[in-house]
This record gives structure tokens, C-alpha cells and sequence, in this order.
């Protein structure tokens, strides 16, 4: 994926708050994700179980948790490579990217793991 824009008002909005308002989900291995802009609710990048070797560059966050890795996870993620991640700086409509990555994840549906 290359060039894309997705836009979600952030989970603190006043107005139109939106929680779980995920940009991208990829599964599957040989991924590239890269020139994107992308602000949304929730987590901006979500993965799903068997994904490997997935490279995140050169792209721009604002709302959201940053380069985040969530989603459920069983049959495990690995070689996930972000060696850009870049937030904003932090201003009161963005403060909450100024994580530039975090994972929490399910490895089933009930069972919640952060690192």
C-alpha cells in the first residue's frame, strides 16, 4: 500500500468521537506499507495472525496510537519493521499520537496481551 490518505475523527472528539476505528488491517506476509498519511480512532495499523515480514515506512500519523500492532494474533506476528515512525508534535487535538509504536493484542478473542 502506497500513497493512501484515511481519515477517522479522533476517539476524543467532542462531537463525533470514533472509538475502534482501525487504517489499516493487512494479514498474510511480504507487506509494504509506506507514503501513507493516516489520523483515526483507534489503532492505525492492525495485524492478524501468520503475518510476517512487514515492513511500515515513511509514513505520517496523527490521531491514533501510532504505528500500532493489534488485532488477534494467534498463530503469531513476527519481523515487523517500522524504522520511521513519526508522529506530529503533540498539540492539544494530537496528543494522543505521541506514541510512535505500540502492540496490544488478542492471541484469542478473550485473551488481551500488551508489550
Amino acid at each position: 500500500m502506497r500513497g493512501v490518505t484515511i481519515r477517522a475523527p479522533s476517539s476524543t472528539d467532542p462531537t463525533t468521537p470514533s472509538h475502534n476505528t482501525d487504517a489499516c488491517d493487512v494479514s498474510g506476509h511480504t507487506i509494504l506499507v509506506e507514503h501513507c498519511d493516516i489520523s483515526v480512532g483507534d489503532d492505525n495499523y492492525t495485524c492478524g495472525g501468520n503475518t510476517h515480514d512487514v515492513l511500515i515506512q515513511h509514513n505520517t500519523y496523527g490521531n491514533g496510537h501510532g504505528v500500532s500492532i493489534g488485532s488477534y494474533t494467534n498463530g503469531g506476528v513476527s519481523n515487523i519493521t517500522s524504522p520511521t515512525a513519526r508522529s506530529p508534535a503533540p498539540t492539544a487535538a494530537s496528543a494522543s499520537s505521541r506514541t510512535a509504536v505500540a502492540a496490544g493484542s488478542w492471541k484469542t478473542s478473550s485473551t488481551k496481551t500488551s508489550a
